[in-house]
């Protein structure tokens, strides 16, 4: 008896040591780069059982974007690509592209990006048959990939509907994602929204109205989610935001009032980083940008940064090779939030060069030369600029 009690003793004493152990190599993880803790999954089944923990990704520091994948604007007229750059922002070549060539990984030859959410790529891709196009999730961090299934049957049983997909996925509050799915009745302004879980893995229709009537000036096809919803601006005065708890459909205003419920100026830029929501809108006449962020209540938008874009050509000395350094020919890629305020920056195409912007400072950088023979990483030679810029945060999250 005094044995088996000794035995019984001596065997939670090690259990507590084994749990002590976790949790010293729990915290170990926490502090290192999430592309190493990819690697350490490796090392033991043990090991792997603690990084892939769906609890263990949340206890990560909240990730900012460290690249960026840029789709050629010359294909932006094309219905896929499978030419995806990479361009690591912190403007070395030291960063190694998650991945070479996008269609490699899915193993499909046309795949194009829709939007990035937290370390997530929702895509498209054609399927060889012809006539269809698969869905899909993807991790570029852990290469982990789910294709999505179709909706029900009836009207929501193909894609042809759809005007936009949006990945939402917040780490900090559940290891699980959704996708939105804003369909369109053939032949109306009618519109619903369907909702897939990657807790059920199917779709449903959403709680909220049967369905909702908007004008085709609503930028569907460009959503951003931020603040547990899933947002778009629109050409006229009533900007749409879904939420998605509530699964209700709401009104936010545009940031600048508009003459006859129309816009003046265009807007250039519409979406998330690092927990913000911004728009910026180009004034030509003054050649500046204005960029605008949402009080986190709705309450409206303020303008948070002017940026003079006649400025950025003049500080950098590459442009004197150029015949005319104007503000002509400026692209906004993408605005970049960092922890500390003073460190976010604009990443813009200028010329052909990709430049940093910083929105604290002021200062200007060049990170990639493309005119002048450099190449991109993970594509080819790009002369001709781009259409269209995602984030990459380096994630665990599981699809």
């Amino acid at each position: 008896m005094v044995n088996e009690s000794f035995s019984v003793s001596e065997f939670s004493s090690l259990a507590d040591k084994v749990a002590s152990i976790d949790n010293i190599l729990t915290k170990i993880f926490e502090c290192l780069p999430v592309r190493s803790l990819v690697r350490f999954e490796a090392v033991s089944k043990h090991w792997f059982s603690l990084i892939t923990d769906p609890q263990f990704s949340p206890l990560l520091k909240p990730r900012y974007a460290s690249g960026l994948f840029l789709l050629p604007s010359k294909l932006q007229h094309e219905p896929f690509s499978c030419e995806v750059d990479f361009l690591p922002l912190d403007g070395t070549n030291s960063q190694t592209p998650p991945f070479k060539r996008l269609r490699s990984v899915c193993e499909s030859t046309d795949v194009k990006i829709l939007h990035s959410c937290n370390g997530l790529l929702l895509c498209s891709s054609p399927r060889a048959s012809g006539g269809d196009t698969d869905y899909f999730v993807f991790n570029p961090t852990t290469k982990k990939i789910v294709v999505l299934c179709r909706p029900a049957d009836g009207p929501y049983g193909s894609w042809r509907g759809i005007r936009g997909l949006y990945l939402a996925y917040d780490p900090l509050k559940s290891p699980d994602y959704k996708v939105i799915c804003v369909w369109r009745f053939a032949g109306d302004l009618l519109y619903k929204i369907l909702i897939y879980s990657s807790e059920t893995r199917v779709w449903r229709l959403s709680e909220s109205d049967e369905y909702f009537y908007y004008s085709s000036k609503a930028h569907f096809d460009r959503g951003a989610y931020w603040n547990g919803a899933v947002h778009w601006h629109c050409d006229t005065d009533n900007w749409l935001y879904f939420n998605i708890d509530k699964e209700k459909l709401n009104i936010m205003p545009p940031p600048v009032k508009l003459e006859d419920g129309l816009l003046e100026r265009p807007f250039v830029y519409f979406g998330e980083s690092g927990g913000h929501l911004h728009v910026v809108e180009d004034c030509s006449q003054a050649a500046t940008l204005y960029i605008y962020e949402m009080e986190i209540d709705y309450s409206g938008w303020y303008k948070k940064h002017e940026v003079r874009l006649d400025a950025i050509p003049a500080a950098l000395p590459e442009t004197t090779k150029l015949r005319c350094p104007t503000n002509e020919g400026i692209t906004l890629l993408s605005v970049i939030c960092r922890e500390r305020d003073e460190d976010s920056f604009l990443v813009l195409q200028v010329h052909g060069r990709i430049v940093q912007h910083s929105l604290g400072y002021g200062s200007s950088r060049v990170l990639v030369d493309f005119v002048f023979g450099h190449d991109a990483y993970g594509g080819g030679r790009r002369s001709w600029g781009w259409c269209d810029a995602f984030q990459y945060i380096e994630s665990l999250a599981c699809v």
